[in-house]
């Protein structure tokens, strides 16, 4: 863009300002992500493994061998193993808790919570065994937790 230098200061400034202007006016973004023929589109990619059954298979030194390979890459070793069986102190602090010789065991009533029926458990559970609905009004003939 060549502007003439006869123009001062703000007059290049209001020249530059409509040039950015027709600019910003004429480059669009694409906002609106469309798949043209989800007919075509593939879902899932192939597996990265994935194997054609009419060839040979390999025998077991081969899949010892490849097995063993993909041990070596694998970025972890000791998947098959509980943290304090691969490590022998935890590396961070929430691998802390794995390391304890026992669970955490609540004490206080506020975080002890039974298993116990409530009476409308108990209630719905009877009138299903009986056959009622519980909204029919009737009452089933025993309705008593247990």
């Amino acid at each position: 863009m060549q502007v003439p230098k006869t123009l001062d200061e703000t007059a290049r400034n209001e020249v530059w300002r409509e040039h950015c202007r027709k600019e910003a006016s004429i480059a669009t973004t694409l906002t609106q992500y469309r798949v043209t023929s989800p007919e075509r589109m593939t879902l899932l990619p192939e597996k990265p493994n994935k194997t054609i059954p009419k060839f040979a298979r390999p025998d077991s030194g081969e899949a010892r061998r490849a097995e063993e390979l993909l041990q070596s890459l694998s970025k972890s070793k000791h998947s098959h193993q509980t943290p304090a069986e691969a490590y022998s102190a935890p590396i961070t602090s929430n691998m802390a808790y794995g390391f304890l010789p026992q669970r955490y065991k609540s004490t206080h009533k506020m975080f002890d919570h039974k298993m116990g029926k409530s009476e409308i458990t108990a209630y719905a559970e009877a009138c299903a065994r009986q056959g009622v609905k519980p909204t029919s009004g009737t009452k089933p003939k025993s309705a008593t937790a247990k």
